[in-house]
């Protein structure tokens, strides 16, 4: 059996409320920059994660 999925990354600003996991996630957490090695994600997602938050920081 063969599985293919698309994993889609966004930024943003929580204006109200606390994230919650629905039926497509396991879980959802908020995590600071520092905290993302600890994670189970591939070493180019941590690139594009902090490379947005340089972007998001500079405007």
């Amino acid at each position: 059996m063969v599985y293919h999925y698309v994993i889609i990354d966004f930024l943003c600003s929580i204006l109200a409320g606390s994230p919650v996991a629905n039926s497509d996630v396991k879980d959802v957490s908020f995590q600071s920059l520092g905290q993302l090695n600890r994670l189970e994600l591939s070493p180019e997602l941590i690139n594009i994660i902090k490379k947005a938050y340089k972007i998001w920081k500079s405007q």
